[in-house]
């Protein structure tokens, strides 16, 4: 039996070489060999891999099969309220985000929110869930609770210590980060409170930054120079005009 070290190992170099049939085939063989040895972590650790996949593939009635399986499998060693329970709930919501039951969706990340809120080392799972939640309310028009959630993200990224949970990486911190700020610009600008709005875009592009130049930092700043203008604020705008390359700022500058 493999650790799971040496199936990520393996998976990696699966998708390295871009072999989708290789790549299910063995995450396949991986829980059938994890079943009959009963290494229960290995099978369910494969199987969540198995079910980010099935996603990606958007092979989506094989991973509302798998992730029920997994799920009643969890349920049975009283594993609820861990963060790996969590986990599958997560991409089983991600996969009904995919196929368009954003309801579905959006009741399994409610769920993740509850089990993962009290878990402190769960910080940066957690603002991932929100962020994905918030997202998926704005496709069903539920603003308010979408710009809710979205400042619950910001405040996991300004309360506490730097690194942003033992879940997430710097650079992958920083997108739900940034996602949260633009979208609570965008919800801003919406209500005319270009004010807030542009503290918001500001900040969202100098943490973008913080990744290097990119089309997306790039567009924050077009969308502050926007703003300053209407602000009236000539010498804002410039700057701000300076830092997205000098681009003119366009009807559609305030799209993130």
């Amino acid at each position: 039996m493999k650790s799971m070290e040496e199936i990520y190992r393996e998976l990696n170099d699966l998708a390295a070489s871009g072999d989708r049939e290789g790549t299910e085939a063995f995450l396949c063989g991986c829980m059938d060999r994890a079943r009959e040895e009963e290494a229960y972590g290995i099978y369910l650790a494969s199987g969540n891999e198995l079910l980010c996949f099935y996603r990606e593939t958007e092979q989506f009635e094989r991973a509302f099969s798998l992730a029920e399986d997994l799920l009643l499998l969890m349920e049975e060693f009283h594993l609820e309220e861990s963060e790996s329970f969590a986990c599958v709930l997560i991409n089983t919501a991600a996969a009904y985000n995919g196929a368009g039951d954003f309801t579905e969706a959006l009741r399994l990340y409610r769920r993740s929110v509850q089990i993962l809120e009290g878990k402190k080392e769960s910080k940066g799972l957690l603002a991932r869930i929100l962020t994905e939640a918030a997202l998926t309310m704005m496709k069903t028009g539920e603003e308010k609770e979408s710009e809710g959630f979205l400042k619950r993200v910001v405040e996991l990224f300004e309360t506490g210590p730097e690194k942003d949970g033992d879940v997430l990486g710097r650079a992958e911190a920083d997108i739900y980060y940034v996602t949260a700020l633009s979208g609570l610009g965008e919800a801003a600008w919406k209500r005319e409170e270009k004010e807030r709005a542009l503290a918001f875009y500001e900040k969202a592009a100098r943490v973008s930054a913080r990744g290097g130049e990119s089309a997306g930092t790039r567009v924050l700043w077009e969308n502050c120079a926007a703003l300053a203008h209407m602000l009236g604020d000539g010498e804002r705008e410039k700057g701000y005009r300076s830092a997205s390359g000098g681009v003119p700022v366009g009807k559609d500058a305030g799209k993130a």
